[in-house]
């Protein structure tokens, strides 16, 4: 574990109240998802002393998984997304249901814990009803409330929720061995994805082909440029990976590369992590993507964006 991510999750402890939401990120499940569990019960811990202690009754309590103070999520059904019904009370909701939303879960105070602490696992896996609750509730903090969310990768998150939380790191980048530019931004400063990324060549060489497309083509080029990049999809071959699975892989490259070419353009971000998450949840890849091309385009050939070139 990177001796930097230890740190200033120590440091977030120590800070106790002064932050509210904290994203982890970093695509090793399980660097990522420990540091998430001691960043939690750190929050938890009523010790006076370095926390977390793990012998008050908070500490305790998370140890046996049985923290009153401690709403855990993570994505389940059919879909493995998460629902409006784990975030707040929808408008109907089935009468077997008897899952706590968080949002009537924050509304008490702490049972024994310092704050009562809410830790969403693979936090880009919720749809967008529960996507916009959570995004509600981060907007307006409630006192002694403390928000966890895990994603492998920040691209995959709505701007918006983004930037109501602290990211947070959860490894140190990989001494890679980059030899283009391509593969510096797709792999994304892990070895996993720069694998991934060298095991298919074609298919993402076609993709990055069909990326720089974007910033050439006219505003009125977006469905050609759609079908361009749905045609990709095709070159993924190989072992027998769902259709949904190599979308939203699309998708994530796209949005690794509208993050390194124009930084500081958070709606094209957003377009891209909206089409990500509706293709997740089922929607048919050219509804999905063919409004989210026309936009971008539109966004591609205004003058701004010669400014917002990543150097």
């Amino acid at each position: 574990m990177a001796i930097s991510s230890q740190s200033t999750v120590q440091a977030l402890i120590d800070a106790d109240q002064r932050v509210h939401a904290v994203l982890l990120y970093g695509s090793d499940d399980a660097i990522r998802e420990g540091l998430a569990r001691r960043l939690a019960q750190g929050w938890l811990c009523t010790s006076e002393a370095l926390r977390p202690c793990g012998e008050c009754d908070s500490c305790r309590a998370f140890e046996k998984g049985n923290s009153l103070d401690l709403r855990d999520v993570s994505p389940s059904g059919p879909q493995n997304l998460i629902r409006l019904q784990s975030i707040a009370e929808p408008s109907t909701r089935d009468p077997g249901d008897t899952t706590q939303p968080i949002s009537e879960f924050v509304q008490r105070p702490p049972y024994k814990a310092r704050r009562k602490v809410v830790l969403i696992h693979d936090a880009d896996r919720m749809n967008s009803a529960a996507a916009n609750a959570l995004l509600k509730m981060l907007e307006e903090p409630l006192p002694r409330v403390a928000m966890i969310l895990t994603v492998a990768a920040v691209g995959s998150v709505l701007p918006t929720i983004l930037s109501r939380c602290l990211c947070v790191a959860c490894a140190s980048p990989s001494e890679l061995d980059i030899a283009n530019e391509m593969e510096q931004v797709l792999a994304d400063g892990t070895q996993g994805r720069l694998d991934a990324v060298r095991s298919k060549t074609e298919f993402y060489t076609s993709l990055w082909s069909v990326f720089q497309n974007i910033e050439r083509a006219p505003a009125s080029a977006g469905l050609g440029i759609a079908e361009k990049f749905r045609a990709v999809a095709s070159l993924y071959g190989g072992e027998q990976v769902p259709a949904r699975v190599i979308q939203a892989e699309m998708l994530h490259s796209l949005g690794l590369w509208v993050r390194n070419t124009w930084p500081a353009d958070v709606e094209a971000r957003r377009l891209v992590a909206e089409a990500h998450r509706r293709v997740v949840g089922n929607v048919d890849f050219a509804i999905a993507t063919d409004p989210m091309f026309c936009r971008l385009l539109v966004n591609a050939n205004n003058s701004e964006l010669s400014s917002r070139r990543q150097v």
